[in-house]
């Protein structure tokens, strides 16, 4: 858990956040109303139009209880998830090495060293959340609870619209395995629940995705993410395209194959097909992203793997329900498929925690200096809401940051195209060295603003046509780094 508060705070203040992602996923969980609205710089509309995720009114509630600033209840609450999501990996690990601890305790930082963990945890998404209830439901499933099994399905299918096939999936594969070992002797009662749950998790989300369509579809994430209407769906792809995606793949996404690969070989070693279903059940879904528009989409990046997390402790939930000689195997396998997604070749050189790194990951969980100074960056705020800058643009860092503060992203975010309007800007504010950087460079080119501003302790940068005495609202927090 604070790991994951110190790699949100870190991001907001030291290394320069995302707009999009970091901007949705802490003001939707930030008093934003029973509608979930986001702020005006994203749009103004609700985060229902984008996904219709129900989990996001819990912290939304919670959130005008506490009496803590927004982005650091955006580090809480996802520190929450991925801290739940650990005591249910070390549970059923702990069962897997017969309650020995340190084994279990092992094999859970591997498992949180895995990519589909760092390069899902940089900026949190929800559909960590829906990995946390799918490994909880399959753990339920293991142990026959099946009132948790329930439990953990209903919360999962209100994560995303799609979240409840993902589920159905594995479980299917499930049903009609123990279905096929038993048609000659009788079905049992065991498997008839398991095709009922399969088809409840994957009617749920038929059901969302109805309600979506009918109530909050002023936003249309599949032609804008995924594929364009018909007959465009597929105008983004090339020979060239499709090569670099697969080396791509090959490159960066070793900890998602590689475990696959080994509990495939693993299965054909020990005659158990039911090792390959958390990893088969999943390939249509990263094919379905593989064609889609964007390159991150085909090389499952950020939090798009969350689906293969099942896969990582996919053998300590079998092993459940194996004998004690199979559950030895397991646990060796276990162990290899953990190491599988935890290292890779990265950069011409094996890594630890590929391919992120551990070097990184240091960064990301260790308070950085400005991170220390997140009340002088709280102190801005308000500041930023009076018209003392004038007519502004500012980079994604910022208005990640900021986002009450702004107009909507298209008239106030530094954007390729319209750099020749720079000289027509009274102020342009960013955020040192983020993503923006290369494009805020150019508008300090076109612009040539007189006066350059740093806010004291912190990374912003504020570069003007006003002098300092008509910036009354920023006394004290900026000093002049730069006058005509």
């Amino acid at each position: 858990m604070l790991t994951n508060i110190a790699t949100v705070l870190n991001n907001a203040y030291s290394f320069g956040a995302t707009f999009h992602d970091s901007t949705i996923f802490q003001t939707v969980i930030w008093r934003s109303g029973l509608a979930l609205t986001l702020p005006d710089s994203f749009g103004g509309l609700s985060f229902l139009h984008t996904h219709f995720s129900p989990i996001n009114y819990l912290p939304n509630a919670l959130s005008y209880l506490m009496p803590i600033d927004r982005m650091t209840w955006f580090g809480l609450t996802y520190g929450i998830v991925y801290g739940l999501l650990l005591l249910v990996v070390f549970f059923i690990l702990h069962r897997l090495f017969d309650a020995r601890t340190i084994p279990a305790f092992a094999c859970t930082i591997l498992f949180y060293c895995s990519g589909q963990m760092t390069v899902g945890q940089f900026e949190p998404h929800q559909e960590c959340a829906s990995a946390l209830f799918m490994v909880g439901f399959f753990v339920a499933w293991a142990l026959d609870r099946w009132r948790w099994a329930v439990a953990m399905l209903l919360l999962n299918a209100t994560v995303r619209e799609d979240c409840g096939a993902l589920l159905a999936f594995p479980l299917c594969l499930l049903a009609v395995h123990a279905w096929w070992r038993e048609r000659r002797s009788g079905v049992t009662p065991a498997t008839i629940r398991m095709f009922a749950l399969a088809l409840v998790s994957a009617l749920l989300s038929v059901m969302v995705i109805i309600v979506k369509r009918q109530y909050f579809s002023r936003f249309d994430v599949m032609s804008l993410v995924y594929y364009a209407p018909w007959p465009n769906s597929f105008a983004h792809l090339s020979g060239p395209v499709i090569t670099g995606r697969l080396k791509s793949v090959v490159v960066t996404a070793q900890y998602i194959w590689m475990p696959g690969l080994l509990l495939c070989a693993a299965a054909a070693w020990l005659r158990d097909i039911r090792l390959t279903f958390a990893f088969v059940a999943y390939l249509p879904y990263w094919i379905f992203n593989f064609f889609s528009i964007f390159d991150m989409n085909a090389i499952l990046t950020s939090y798009k793997s969350f689906p293969f997390v099942v896969m990582l402790v996919w053998p300590a939930i079998l092993a459940v329900r194996a004998s004690a000689h199979r559950r030895h195997t397991f646990g060796l396998l276990q162990v290899a498929v953990l190491l599988a997604a935890s290292f890779g070749w990265h950069d011409g050189a094996e890594r630890f925690a590929a391919p992120t790194g551990i070097g990184q990951l240091k960064q990301r969980w260790l308070l950085q200096p400005e991170t220390e100074h997140a009340d002088i960056y709280r102190m801005l705020e308000p500041r930023l809401d009076t018209d003392d800058l004038g007519l502004l643009r500012a980079s994604a860092g910022v208005l990640a940051l900021y986002p009450y503060s702004f107009r909507r992203f298209d008239a106030s975010q530094v954007r390729d195209g319209v750099q020749d309007g720079a000289p027509y800007l009274q102020s342009l504010v960013w955020f040192a060295g983020d993503r923006d950087q290369p494009l805020t460079d150019q508008y300090l080119e076109k612009g040539r603003f007189p006066y350059r501003y740093r806010v004291i302790g912190t990374k912003l940068l504020i570069a003007s046509r006003k002098p300092p005495e008509q910036l009354p609202a920023f006394a004290g927090l900026i000093e002049v780094v730069q006058r005509p």
